[in-house]
């Protein structure tokens, strides 16, 4: 045994019966309160504020569907046929938008699909920013989403793969 041991051993002996009884007792309700304190509380306050972080994600997930049911909607529907600009090609007119709209940092990829067609990546980009971006190259320029995958990323932005494409005249 160490000497610390010896040492407590001697000054343990040392004690009477009712400073023992006492100093177990209240070693007893000591442990329960400090697991509570030092394991339980910082991991119920953990699980709290993930599930706080998951149901805001889930809300702005909904969000974004929903704003691309609306785009897919207008589209088939009220949308003028054809581009408003007909010289400009899908790809120049992403970047026009994209410069228009204040997206343009967030464009991390854009690339021509064919003649008629142009797929975007965006990443960390505001929400609301990525509806106008699209619904300028929908309404003014006659691009028509094909494919869309949102990701929320984090609160109020998003990360977009999006492939637009003009319908043949």
């Amino acid at each position: 045994m160490t000497q610390g041991m010896k040492n407590l051993q001697t000054w343990w002996a040392g004690l009477g019966a009712q400073d023992r009884r006492i100093l177990l007792i209240g070693a007893a309700l000591a442990l329960p309160l400090l697991a509570w304190a030092l394991i339980w509380q910082p991991l119920a306050k953990a699980r709290d504020s993930a599930r706080q972080a998951h149901a805001d994600l889930a809300t702005q997930h909904a969000e974004v569907r929903q704003w691309v049911a609306q785009i897919k909607a207008r589209q088939g529907g009220t949308m003028a046929k054809g581009p408003a600009n007909g010289a400009q090609s899908p790809l120049a007119a992403v970047e026009s938008v994209a410069r228009e709209q204040r997206v343009l940092d967030q464009l991390k990829r854009r690339e021509a699909e064919g003649g008629a067609g142009v797929r975007v990546l965006l990443d960390e980009v505001p929400a609301d920013a990525l509806m106008r971006f699209l619904e300028a190259l929908t309404q003014r320029h006659g691009l028509r989403i094909t494919q869309a995958q949102i990701d929320p990323a984090s609160p109020g932005t998003v990360h977009a793969q999006i492939s637009l494409s003009r319908d043949a005249p």
